[in-house]
This record gives structure tokens, sequence and C-alpha cells, in this order.
């Protein structure tokens, strides 16, 4: 593995364990929503950021190169399709963004006391 697939793996590993151990917490508080909020806003954030470099990185990669394709297909085909489907990834990441903040906005204006007459877990 390169430098580069340890580090996502483990980045993706780290976040499993944490959706994980959200998901096992019978009794989540009220902060973990909120910060869920933000942390999800952040990772789309970062995922955009990374499809917005690459597809300028894709769209100059042959530029240098001689390529060929496996299927016997044109590259510089290729190579424009996966530009429009990095395109069109950045725009459902916005979107996606846009419902993120809603979440949060929603989330924050929550005040919470809990009841000292209700079962845990319940």
């Amino acid at each position: 593995m390169t430098e580069l697939q340890d580090t996502l793996t483990t980045i993706c590993n780290q976040l499993a364990a944490v959706v994980q151990q959200q998901a096992d917490d019978p009794n989540p508080s009220h902060d973990d929503f909120h910060t869920w909020g933000w942390a999800l806003s952040e990772l789309l954030d970062r995922t955009y950021q990374v499809a917005l470099v690459l597809e300028e990185q894709v769209t100059h990669y042959g530029d240098t190169r001689i390529l060929s394709d496996d299927e016997g297909a044109s590259p510089a085909g290729r190579l424009l399709e996966t530009v429009t489907r990095l395109v069109q990834t950045r725009e459902a990441l916005a979107h996606a963004q846009q419902h993120l903040s809603e979440y949060h906005a929603a989330i924050s204006h929550i005040s919470v006391m809990v009841d000292p007459n209700a079962e845990v877990g319940s």
C-alpha cells in the first residue's frame, strides 16, 4: 500500500468505529446530534475539495502521458467521462451540504433538559 492508501484506510476505519460507537449508544446526547451536524458538514466540505482537486488533475492527466484503455475505448473520452462524474459528485455534495446546514441549524435551536422520571434508553 502507498502512504496515501494507508492514511485513507486509517481515516475510514476510524470513522467507521465512531459511527458504530454512535449506533451502539442507547442514550445519545443532544451534543452528539449537534457534533455530528458539524462533523458531517466538514466531511462533505473536504470531500467536495478533493473532488475539485481531482477534477483539475484528471482534466490535465493526459497532457504529458501516453494513455491507453483496457477496453479499447478512447482514453480522452474516459477522462472526459471521469471529469463529468467528478462535477456531478461536487454538485451532489453541494446539495447535500445545504441539507446538512439546515439539519445543523434546526438541531442547534433545540434545548434539552433530562427528564428525571424517564427511564434510560426510552
